[in-house]
Parts: structure tokens; C-alpha cells; sequence
């Protein structure tokens, strides 16, 4: 029998929302794509960024809104693929001004997920 995680998709601290770590996985399963690990790889980034804009937008906030990510691989070798996927939602260009960015290696991720990302987004004052 498996227990239930007690964790929230994101939670607000004061004007801070910080969004869980967030899987390449869709409505059945995790996300797979056909060619070798580079494509598992960017398929599953754009996923988990899928997925992590998805409770941001829930939250009335978006993609500017995101002031720090940090991403989970399980390779280093990994970078190049997650990293050409990720500049598409935060270009690196000095006039969008992306978020900070953390990125380590990790020796193992849920039900052998290649990324994983999660994030902090800030609710600008009117």
C-alpha cells in the first residue's frame, strides 16, 4: 500500500509562489519520444516546463513571472538537449530577462524520469 506524498503543486509565500518539482509526465505515464536519449530528453523538458507553467498560470502568474528554476538531470550529458528546450520558454537574450537558473546532476529520479524542474515565481505588486 502507498502512501499519499503530503505536498502541494505549488504554494504561496507572501508574494513568492514556489512550484514542486515538476516530471515530463502527461496523462498516462511519463512522456517518451521516439530516437535516442537527446529526444527522451528534450521530449520530457518540454513536458515538465508544460506541466510547471500550467500550475503557475493556475496561480494568475506566467512565464516572466518565474525569477528562479532549478533543473534536475540525470546526466550531465544531458544539458545540451534539456537546455535547447528550455531557452524556447525563456529565451536567453538580455532584454527577456530569463530566471536564475540552478542545474545539477542527480543519481536518480521518480519512475526513472530524465528532468525534473521546479520553480519560484514572484506576483509583481499593482
Amino acid at each position: 500500500m502507498s502512501k499519499q506524498i503530503p505536498c502541494s503543486p505549488a504554494r504561496w509565500a507572501g508574494d513568492l509562489l514556489n512550484v514542486a518539482g515538476q516530471l515530463g509526465t502527461a496523462p498516462g505515464g511519463l512522456v517518451t519520444a521516439a530516437g535516442d536519449r537527446a529526444a527522451q530528453v528534450a521530449a520530457q523538458t518540454r513536458q515538465a516546463l508544460k506541466n510547471l507553467l500550467e500550475i503557475v498560470e493556475a496561480n494568475g502568474l506566467n512565464a516572466a513571472d518565474i525569477v528562479k528554476a532549478t533543473v534536475y538531470l540525470v546526466k550531465w550529458g544531458d544539458y545540451e538537449a534539456m537546455h535547447a528546450e528550455y531557452t524556447k520558454v525563456f529565451p536567453s537574450s538580455s532584454e527577456d530577462n530569463p530566471p536564475a537558473r540552478m542545474t545539477m546532476a542527480v543519481h536518480e529520479l521518480w519512475n526513472g524520469a530524465l528532468v525534473e524542474i521546479d520553480c519560484w515565481a514572484y506576483r509583481k505588486k499593482a
